[in-house]
């Protein structure tokens, strides 16, 4: 009798995604800055204990030198006084080694906040609409290189902790940081990081930027920025202001319909001028405001936008107006809240030399607590 050993099928372990490496170090890292908080708390408590232990050493020395000062027949001796001052030395010391461990426990605490990078994440798609985007608190030292098949690819990091109160929200750093082909993918412009932040109502300066060879035709490229300001939520707003939605919608057709390199110019009397158009926003009104049981205020503002043509050339109007209306859904205006939806109206005047473009914009945002 023959007797037939069957071999035990292989097993294959699939490779992981780079986001689930990604979430792999995160945790990694989180577990580390965990410890690092513990660190740095007993740290903490060392040093206001060994403050406390430094001014009882001073007071009994002051009080000891006192008393023999006063009287010839103070009880305290030289030899306790010596003792006392070197306590006070001792403790002093102490207390000079607990400040050195308190600074590298200080600075081995890093932020894990990462609130503003996944904000800032629409702001990156915006710039590199065809580029996977993905946010994360680590350093750029600690991010992976993703596979050659993966790239290209983006991550929004947050450096620095979360600053502000009401859904406006800043950070002195968050870097932006694009995995790429040398030669195959366009280098990360800090430019069109801070026109895109613009373009959806967040306000974001591009510092520096900092770009690495990693070799095998891989390139690093690092965009550090600032976060002035930057909403997470719902905006928080005592009083709707209608005009902002016009004056919004008028810096942006100015800004879209304009000879590239041509500065939009802002006028006193409310208006932009640019290469092609003037636009001048109305006032505006409030058409109706509603508030939900969950806090959140509707509002309908109506306004209009007055656009003068300068030069027809190279400019398809009617789409630029069109184009402009539709990139205001999501954003949000300062002083009016998120566009939540849009809708508007194009009355042109005799030889289309002027327009006058209607809006109807739904807005949300939050009274202040």
């Amino acid at each position: 009798m023959t007797t037939t050993t069957r071999s035990k099928p292989k097993t294959t372990t699939a490779i992981p995604t780079y986001a689930e490496r990604l979430v792999s170090a995160e945790q990694d890292y989180l577990d580390k800055q965990s410890k690092a908080r513990q660190t740095l708390q007993a740290a903490l408590e060392r040093l206001a204990a060994t403050e406390a232990a430094s001014e009882a050493a001073q007071d009994d020395l002051e009080a000891q030198a006192s008393a023999y000062a006063r009287s010839d027949d103070s009880d305290t001796t030289p030899e306790q006084y010596a003792a006392a001052k070197a306590a006070v030395e001792l403790i002093t010391a102490r207390a000079e080694r607990c400040k050195s461990d308190l600074n590298r426990a200080q600075r081995a605490s890093k932020s894990t906040d990462a609130d503003i990078a996944e904000a800032l994440v629409p702001m990156v798609q915006r710039a590199l609409p065809t580029v996977p985007v993905s946010f994360s608190m680590l350093p750029i030292d600690s991010l992976a290189v993703p596979a050659l098949a993966d790239l290209p690819q983006a991550i929004v990091s947050q450096v620095s902790p979360t600053r502000g109160v009401d859904g406006a929200l800043s950070a002195e750093t968050v870097n932006v940081t694009l995995f790429r082909i040398e030669g195959v993918h366009k280098p990360l412009d800090g430019q069109v990081l801070e026109d895109a932040a613009h373009d959806l109502g967040q306000t974001a300066q591009s510092i520096h930027r900092k770009n690495h060879s990693l070799g095998a035709g891989v390139a690093r490229d690092t965009v550090v920025m600032k976060a002035h300001r930057v909403h997470v939520g719902l905006p928080v707003i005592e009083e709707v202001v209608p005009a902002a939605l016009g004056t919004a919608y008028a810096s942006r057709l100015a800004a879209a319909a304009r000879t590239p390199g041509w500065a939009v110019k802002f006028s006193l009397d409310g208006s932009f001028k640019s290469s092609h158009v003037k636009a001048s926003p109305s006032r505006g009104k409030i058409e109706a405001e509603t508030v939900g049981g969950d806090g959140v205020r509707r509002t309908t503002v109506k306004t209009a936008v007055n656009v003068d043509v300068i030069d027809r050339v190279g400019l398809d109007l009617d789409v630029v107006i069109g184009s402009v209306v539709r990139d205001l859904e999501g954003i949000t205006i300062d002083g009016a809240g998120r566009v939540e939806q849009v809708d508007h109206t194009v009355t042109w005047g005799a030889r289309r030399e002027t327009a006058r473009v209607e809006l109807t914009a739904v807005l949300t945002s939050k009274f202040p607590a």
